[in-house]
């Protein structure tokens, strides 16, 4: 696993054009995940993770330990979600966006894509594309 979705993104990049290299989906044994889990192609669920009812993974996607997913939540292909992020329902994150540990965020957010989430941030508004959040309530840096 590599945790940079960039760095990740070209490597899945360089190595699909080999027809006898497979991505196949690694999940733990003792996370909690919900049977209607829609799962994209080479995604890694560590230990201690819970995603709940309805919720979408695109493909590459990173979940690290101690997470939680909430119903109806869409991540997009490439993110890296840190240990103990816990996301509430209805949260969309864009490609290649990555969330710190001990993030959270609230019910019904939007993080763009190419968004990079500072450590222990809360996220209680819209987040737009390509830039970098910290802080509590989480603000625009750059």
């Amino acid at each position: 696993s590599v945790g940079n979705p960039h760095l990740r993104k070209l490597l899945v990049e360089k190595y699909k054009a080999n027809p006898f290299i497979h991505f196949p989906n690694v999940i733990l044994n003792n996370s909690f995940i919900c049977e209607d889990l829609c799962i994209g192609e080479g995604c890694i669920v560590s230990m201690d993770v819970k995603i709940s009812t309805n919720v979408k993974l695109g493909d590459f996607v990173f979940v690290n330990m101690d997470s939680t997913i909430c119903h109806d939540g869409v991540i997009g292909d490439y993110v890296s979600i840190n240990p103990a992020v816990k996301i509430a329902g209805a949260v969309n994150i864009g490609r290649e966006t990555e969330v710190g540990i001990g993030t959270n965020v609230i019910q019904g957010i939007t993080i763009g894509k190419n968004v990079v989430v500072g450590a222990g941030s809360v996220i209680i508004r819209d987040i737009e594309d390509s830039c970098t959040i910290v802080g509590n309530p989480g603000r625009k840096v750059r």
